[in-house]
């Protein structure tokens, strides 16, 4: 496992928690909820097939943890972060999670500012 991204702040013990816990939730299973996002972990990892793959793992500040391989979310809340770090104003940290379909019928999720 490869870090590529983590909150400032976090600690080893953060990190941990959100990459390696048992009590981590699909992000998927929070289609149409706002989350106020507290830290955020992304890193690089192996899927099933030996490849690597990019996974965001966030908890909120309610201490509720989720994670997606969503190459779609990831890269929204991404595009999002640098935007605003190239402006004077604060990222946000309320975040919906949003979901659609492809062109080829497959679901996805987003993410969007609430």
């Amino acid at each position: 496992m490869k870090i590529l991204y983590q909150s400032e702040g976090m600690s080893l013990k953060d990190v941990v928690s959100l990459t390696k816990s048992n009590d981590v939730k699909k992000m998927s299973d929070a289609v149409g909820e706002v989350l106020d996002i507290d830290k955020v972990v992304i890193y690089e990892d192996v899927n099933f097939k030996g490849e690597p793959m990019q996974v965001m793992a966030v908890k909120t500040a309610e201490g509720v943890k989720y994670a997606t391989n969503s190459a779609t979310f990831i890269r929204n809340w991404k595009e999002i972060n640098d935007l605003f770090a190239d402006s004077d104003e604060d990222a946000p940290t309320t975040f919906k999670v949003g979901s659609g379909t492809s062109k080829n019928g497959r679901p996805f999720i987003c993410c969007d500012i609430a």
